[in-house]
């Protein structure tokens, strides 16, 4: 896959935020947590702007490494939002992507904080969530997570280059297999289809 330049990557990342933040009208105060690469933190602020700018609402930013994952969870706990946001991915192999995104979920499957998940699009895209309902983990914190990605919803967004769309949609788990239930979709702008193509179609 060729990779986006760095610019290139900042501008993905700003319009997939500005569409996310626009997506996310029916709350009102959302943790956003992510990764620190250069295109995960481009989403993230695009995404806190547009969100408190159309809602009014708050957004908070939280930085996801695993050196810091427990202080992480805990002032997301403390913060007590309606939904988490997590941004993964970026420039990461899929592997890497996947492995990290587990772990989050892992952390926050052991609290009792009621708040719906929301994916990114490079996570859904790479298969996260399939791939760590599969994973060779243990068995209490497979069932706990489990449970975890069963009781709460979950959105994520997927991309349709055909329509020049990015859906946003909820998210089933269920015998390794992820259900996407559209329940909404915003046009994509020409610049944005274009850097989508190139990543999704090489």
């Amino acid at each position: 896959m060729p990779r986006l330049s760095t610019p290139e990557m900042v501008r993905l990342g700003i319009l997939n935020g500005k569409i996310m933040g626009q997506s996310l009208r029916e709350y009102n105060k959302i943790a956003v947590l992510s990764q620190l690469g250069t295109q995960c933190l481009a989403t993230s602020s695009s995404l806190i702007s547009t969100f408190e700018t159309i809602t009014g609402g708050v957004a908070k930013f939280f930085p996801l490494s695993a050196e810091e994952l427990k202080s992480t969870v805990q002032g997301v706990l403390d913060f007590q939002p309606q939904a988490m946001v997590i941004i993964v991915g970026g420039a990461e192999r899929i592997e890497e992507c996947e492995k990290f995104f587990r772990s989050v979920l892992e952390a926050f499957a052991e609290k009792t904080l009621k708040a719906d998940i929301i994916l990114c699009l490079r996570g859904y895209l790479s298969g996260c969530l399939a791939d760590i309902t599969r994973a060779n983990v243990s068995i209490l914190s497979y069932i706990e997570l489990l449970k975890y990605l069963r009781y709460w919803s979950m959105l994520g967004y997927d991309v349709d280059l055909d329509s020049m769309v990015l859906k946003l949609g909820r998210l089933t788990v269920s015998d390794g297999q992820v259900g996407f239930e559209e329940v909404a979709e915003y046009p994509l702008s020409a610049e944005h289809y274009m850097l989508l193509k190139r990543l999704v179609n090489p």
